[in-house]
């Protein structure tokens, strides 16, 4: 997971089954999370609130008929 922050915060991901949750700084900051079949989730809270939420739109499955290296992001959306 990749994160630019504007403040530090609190960020919960979530790959599949596999979940964390850790403090990170304002900035740009990376953590690495282990890859699960299922959807994957990233919120950031700051004082109790959340602030941003995003679901990742591929789901991660165990059972593929092709290999498909490719990346895939997504955002919150939120306005910059």
């Amino acid at each position: 997971m990749l994160g630019f922050l504007t403040g530090p915060a609190t960020v919960r991901a979530a790959a599949g089954s596999a979940t964390r949750q850790h403090p990170a700084p304002a900035g740009v900051h990376a953590e690495l999370l282990p890859l699960r079949p299922g959807t994957s989730t990233a919120e950031v809270t700051r004082g109790g609130r959340s602030t941003a939420r995003v679901e990742l739109p591929y789901a991660v499955d165990r059972r593929v008929p092709v290999r498909d290296l490719q990346y895939h992001a997504a955002t919150s959306g939120r306005p910059s």
